[in-house]
């Protein structure tokens, strides 16, 4: 004897199985909503195979932006190295010991990056944003950071003889134990700089510099260019005068306290605000 299939036949777990019987309505009907089932079930899968893929889609993409900079090598012009950079330095990839030199940079984006031990020796860096960004102990000797943004910006321990900062904005940037012989600053703004143990012989800071709270102790300042009242505002910020083999003396013995100040004094990048952005640039003379 047939039965009809009842209500509770119909369920498994809870689930309604089979759509209770209907008049009029056609098989065919149902076949078109499985294959809507179907449809967005083949849409889903590649979606979450993709959304699995991401972390090494990134792996590969940084990858490629390592290989660019290094195939580039000491080649001039820029080779795609600006865009490998900043790509990295926006995946929060640090760039400590990157190697730049002698490349054209110019308006290169890299505000907060840590560029630790890099190397941009005859590195054209014009108009560059490098606002917050780490130099320590890179090698900076020659380049061109002229017209840039380098405000807060850390260059401590670094060897940046030669090297052009004329027109850049440079308030309360850190150049502590800096080698910064024959460096350019004309028309830079060097507000709250500290250039503490720096060797600044022979830099050129023009006319109409002004050390605004800027600090100079034991900053060697022989040869300097600029004017009386800057030489007077640093010797009194406690900068001295020294010869090579005197000066080198200083600095071996000075040379643990200045790694000590390195690591005690405050983040400048912690300062920085909108209207000391805005004060800063209007103090700099574009070169």
């Amino acid at each position: 004897m047939s039965t009809v299939p009842t209500t509770e036949d119909n369920r498994t777990f809870g689930i309604r199985l089979f759509p209770p019987a209907r008049r009029g309505v056609k098989p065919r009907i149902w076949i078109a909503a499985v294959f809507r089932i179907l449809e967005a079930v083949l849409i889903i899968i590649p979606l979450w195979q993709y959304v699995l893929g991401g972390p090494d889609r990134r792996r590969t993409k940084h990858y490629q932006a390592w290989q660019v900079i290094a195939l580039a090598g000491e080649r001039g012009g820029d080779g795609g190295r600006r865009q490998a950079l900043q790509d990295l330095h926006e995946d929060g990839i640090p760039l400590r010991g990157v190697e730049i030199s002698g490349a054209v940079m110019d308006s290169l984006d890299l505000p907060g990056a840590s560029l630790k031990w890099a190397r941009f020796e005859n590195t054209n860096l014009t108009n560059a944003s490098l606002r917050a960004a780490t130099f320590g102990r890179a090698r900076l000797d020659s380049a061109r950071f002229i017209n840039s943004d380098m405000q807060g910006a850390d260059m401590s321990m670094a060897s940046a003889a030669g090297a052009a900062f004329n027109g850049t904005a440079l308030c309360g940037a850190l150049f502590i134990g800096t080698d910064l012989r024959g460096a350019q600053f004309p028309g830079a703004a060097v507000d709250e700089a500290n250039f503490s143990g720096a060797d600044l012989r022979g830099a050129h800071f023009g006319p109409d510099a002004l050390p605004r709270g800027a600090v100079f102790k034991d900053a060697n300042i022989a040869d300097i260019q600029a004017s009386a009242a800057f030489v007077s505002a640093a010797v009194a910020s406690g900068a001295v005068v020294m010869e090579e083999a005197e000066w080198q003396r200083k600095r071996r013995a000075d040379d643990v306290r200045l790694k000590a100040l390195w690591r005690e004094v405050p983040n400048p990048a912690d300062s920085i605000t909108p209207r000391r952005v805005r004060d800063c640039r209007s103090r700099t003379r574009p070169a």
